[in-house]
């Protein structure tokens, strides 16, 4: 596996050489700084940029273009990475030795033809395509009700710190995506091409060199590349008392999620010793938390913990019922003070270290996974695979419990349900 960084000038480009797959995949990503009231709009555009084209002006003739790519997987979305509003373009496609037509360029042309070439008339975007990716995203936007995990989700990181860019919905909002016409997109859409810093992510069997120069002659940007800054979001403070919140829902089954802050953490802690913790205290049915919480209280469905490492920001949910909520958060509580006295065995600490070497025998054979271990390399500093495996067995039970001193109980969010009136 052999990787390579050019820099284009106006953009980045990161090639993966792996020989061991049937299939290439190409990422295009397009970011800028957060900002709440552009959201939507990224949203949108992802969605309309895949309607249609100049040269391909319906969504018939898009598809049948994909068909004659030999059925190439073509995604989009927008997502939020920490401080990072980031807009994303990709294909999974056959490799050329398996098919005798140059797949590589003529995949690289349709996504470049899609970015490059939108369906404009009259210096706004087609009407037919704008409005039905404004439909799909409307519905996406009011179907987040519809999910109590995600909404409860949403919902926390509002009460966590609102007006951070922690609490921005990455998919958008109603209000916003009304104002928003197909000219005042295409308006924005240019922006996007002229400012917003541009990575392109590619694992392939071909050489890097062989790559560069496809790009160098398919991919003119005019723009300079700009520097990039951390995608890391901190917080100066913790609540030192707990903020709790409860709000009435339709679900019929309530939902706790609780959020933890930290005391400054180490690199090292960050990238590794979260990992461990939050795997002993929530990661599975042989955690503390589901042990305590569920099997030997009973007093809830299910219980998880996970680290939003770009946010550092521990997250623990459960679906209970709602007269349950005091001694539940109590036990909760109770097991993070427990992981702070270290009262976990050793074994606890091998489990959780097996079961995060053993993730990367899945990531190893994808060649979507591997390209997005580079991604993460880049964006966020994580360290790719063979330095992971290795430092991961250098974290002590004394490093958990210095990391589990400095978790501390933030905000409280209850999502009740219908079985609270019982």
């Amino acid at each position: 596996m052999n990787y390579k960084k050019y820099d284009m000038l106006s953009y980045n480009l990161h090639c993966v050489q792996v020989d061991k797959f049937r299939k290439s995949k190409v990422v295009i990503n397009f970011k800028r700084k957060v900002k709440k009231e552009e959201i939507t709009m990224r949203s949108l555009l992802s969605k309309v940029l895949l309607e249609s084209s100049m040269k391909y002006q319906t969504s018939r003739l898009m598809s049948i273009e994909i068909e004659n790519l030999y059925n190439a997987i073509l995604n989009s979305s927008s997502f939020l990475s920490g401080n990072y509003a980031v807009m994303n373009f990709e294909c999974l496609f056959l490799n050329d030795e398996w098919v005798e037509d140059n797949l590589f360029n003529k995949v690289i042309d349709f996504m470049l033809e899609i970015i490059n070439n939108p369906h404009v008339i009259d210096l706004e975007f087609f009407e037919k395509s704008f409005d039905l990716a404004k439909s799909s995203l409307e519905q996406e936007i009011v179907s987040i009700k519809d999910n109590s995990n995600r909404y409860g989700a949403i919902r926390l990181n509002e009460e966590i710190e609102p007006n951070s860019v922690l609490s921005y919905n990455a998919v958008g909002y109603l209000d916003d995506l009304k104002k928003i016409t197909a000219k005042s997109l295409y308006e924005y859409y240019k922006t996007v091409i002229k400012n917003d810093l541009v990575d392109i992510f590619i694992i392939s069997p071909k050489g890097s060199e062989e790559i560069k120069d496809i790009f160098n002659s398919k991919f003119k940007l005019n723009t300079l590349k700009k520097k990039s800054s951390s995608h890391f979001v901190t917080y100066n403070k913790y609540r030192s008392r707990n903020k709790i919140v409860h709000e009435k829902s339709e679900f019929q089954q309530s939902k706790i999620f609780v959020a933890c802050k930290f005391d400054k953490l180490t690199d090292f802690e960050i990238k590794y010793v979260s990992a461990i913790y939050s795997y002993i205290l929530g990661g599975g049915p042989s955690s503390k938390l589901f042990t305590v919480v569920r099997e030997e209280n009973s007093l809830c469905y299910s219980i998880s913990s996970f680290f939003k490492l770009v946010y550092q920001v521990l997250i623990i949910s459960a679906g209970i019922n709602a007269k349950d909520f005091k001694k539940c958060l109590r036990l909760i509580k109770r097991e993070l003070k427990n992981m702070e006295q270290g009262k976990f065995e050793l074994e606890k600490i091998e489990e959780a270290k097996i079961t995060y070497l053993n993730s990367f025998k899945e990531i190893k054979d994808s060649p979507s996974s591997i390209l997005g271990t580079y991604i993460s390399h880049e964006y966020l500093g994580i360290d790719l695979i063979e330095q992971r495996e290795k430092n991961i067995n250098k974290v002590t039970k004394d490093m958990i419990v210095e990391f589990a001193k400095k978790v501390h109980v933030d905000t409280v969010y209850v999502l009740e349900g219908s079985d609270s009136d019982e």
